[in-house]
């Protein structure tokens, strides 16, 4: 029977290697997704496992490279900074030992720094007016109409839009890991393909060598 030589068995041992090893690296990716919501930019990094990365130092850029924002995140792995910039801003986080990974927020999705996107819409589009014809007096009546309030006095889109930006954090944090997961099925299954080729090369290679 013929026995692999030594740089076959070189092969097993560093794919071997390789499959154990992938595993823990993926679980300790460092990922990132970050937000505006009014006139600041949340973010949030955590590893695959789940463990918040806290401690981890935060870097805001322009389209150019320059700083615009530094910070570092909390116990929770959360930061939030002012929108230092009405352009596209560039995210990294890094989060130790290797762990980096960035995310860019476009300009169309900050709505303006300092503005919400319902206060920039409301800016661009000029207040509409309805003139009312009052059958028993010759003067119309001019009624502007304007964001709808509650009791307070408060305009009620932004509470609107906190409510809803919290309601689908969860889903955003189930979409990120489920990328997560399907990272580390692809790898695993691409090593067992590689295992599967040589298993068959062998057997193939065992074949003839007999037959000869």
């Amino acid at each position: 029977m013929m026995r692999p030589d030594r740089t076959h068995r070189g092969t097993w041992i560093m794919l071997i290697a390789a499959l154990f090893s992938a595993s823990p690296a993926v679980a300790h990716k460092v990922n990132m997704f970050a937000y505006a919501e009014g006139d600041k930019i949340l973010i949030e990094g955590y590893f695959a496992d789940g463990k918040k990365a806290a401690q981890a130092n935060v870097t805001l850029l322009d389209t150019t490279g320059n700083t615009l924002a530094s910070g570092v995140t909390d116990a929770e792995g959360q930061l939030t900074v002012p929108i230092p910039s009405k352009g596209d801003v560039r995210i990294i986080l890094n989060a130790g030992m290797g762990h980096q990974t960035e995310y860019t927020i476009f300009a169309n999705e900050l709505g303006g720094a300092g503005q919400t996107p319902v206060d920039q819409a409301r800016a661009e589009t000029p207040g509409s007016t309805m003139q009312t014809a009052q059958t028993d007096a010759p003067t119309p009546t001019s009624v502007t109409t304007g964001p709808m309030a509650p009791a307070n006095g408060m305009p009620l889109e932004p509470a609107i839009e906190r409510a809803v930006g919290q309601a689908i954090l969860p889903l955003m944090r189930s979409v990120s890991e489920m990328r997560q997961e399907k990272e580390l099925g692809a790898i695993v299954g691409g090593i067992g393909y590689i295992f599967g080729v040589l298993g068959i090369f062998y057997y193939l290679k065992a074949r003839k060598a007999t037959r000869s």
